[in-house]
């Protein structure tokens, strides 16, 4: 179940990986796979009309966050949402839930092609905290260094799209080193946000969140 899971994202960064250029024409045609496999993966997990709702309501949620707050760069509200859905829903709800975060948002801040790059780490973001549900929900400590490393790692997929796109493919080691340490406070404060947010209010977060899970019936 969890390769089912990730043949999805690994799909998307190979797509990605074959954009070393801007055009209009390769982000529609991957953005077509992309919607293609996401239909596939709701048919092929038995989503019923609540649970539909339920990633409509999820994705809103992290929307609102990530738009609300996009004057600050390193303040990723929908990070936060994204956990919890993995943390409480699993990972198949908050892997949909965090490629369609960034699909929606950016109808506010911009589409292109790192759009895709943000489908991917929001999507990755969603798997793993799906995965470790149950070691994340007991351990409040474990949750906290987790929305660190997640926002940390969401930051290095993003300045891998800029070494091939601004870099123009470019894997020289000097320019890495550039590119990366150039977003370091940026990709840190993303991740110290996170771990604040799961730490201070997670808890309550996920009391509610479970609430909303039992009324359902998932």
């Amino acid at each position: 179940m969890k390769l089912n899971y990730l043949a999805y994202p690994v799909l998307i960064f190979f797509l990605l990986l074959f954009a070393h250029d801007k055009q209009t024409g390769f982000f529609i045609f991957t953005s077509i796979i992309l919607f293609i496999t996401l239909i596939y993966h709701l048919s092929c997990n038995n989503y019923t009309p609540d649970k539909v709702i339920l990633i409509a309501i999820l994705t809103a949620m992290a929307c609102v966050g990530r738009v609300l707050f996009s004057f600050l760069p390193s303040i990723q509200l929908a990070s936060f949402i994204i956990i919890l859905s993995g943390i409480v829903f699993g990972p198949s709800i908050a892997f949909v839930v965090g490629i369609l975060t960034p699909i929606m948002s950016n109808f506010f801040q911009g589409q292109g092609l790192w759009t895709i790059w943000q489908m991917f780490g929001f999507g990755l973001m969603g798997l793993f905290s799906g995965w470790m549900s149950k070691s994340l929900k007991q351990n409040k400590i474990w949750r906290t260094c987790f929305g660190m490393i997640a926002g940390i790692i969401f930051g290095w997929i993003m300045n891998l799209m800029t070494v091939i796109y601004v870099g123009g493919g470019n894997f020289n080691f000097a320019n890495i080193i550039t590119i990366y340490t150039a977003s370091l406070l940026f990709d840190v404060l993303h991740g110290i946000t996170n771990a604040l947010l799961l730490f201070m209010v997670g808890d309550v977060c996920i009391e509610k969140f479970e609430m909303l899970k039992s009324k359902i019936q998932l």
